[in-house]
């Protein structure tokens, strides 16, 4: 009885620690959706010249790659075509 009580509680003990986070992925994850909120913050749907992309926020490094590289770099020059 007292191992299967003793098991009980060290299977409580370990969901216990991973549902609280304390292996980092809250704080990860946290980390991220205050990256995301700051870049839905400051983006302008209209473009009407070259963007300025942040290298990082919050100490994330941040990696920019267009998939239409023509239209915008991955540094944010803007080639705007005929209008």
């Amino acid at each position: 009885m007292s191992k299967r009580l003793l098991f009980i509680f060290f299977i409580f003990f370990a969901l216990s620690i991973c549902s609280c986070g304390l292996f980092g992925k809250n704080e990860a994850e946290k980390k991220f959706n205050e990256v995301i909120s700051q870049l839905d913050s400051s983006i302008n749907l209209t473009v009407t010249e070259d963007l300025e992309l942040p290298k990082s926020i919050n100490g994330v490094t941040l990696t920019w790659t267009s998939n239409n590289p023509d239209v915008i770099t991955n540094e944010g020059k803007v080639t705007r075509g005929n209008e």
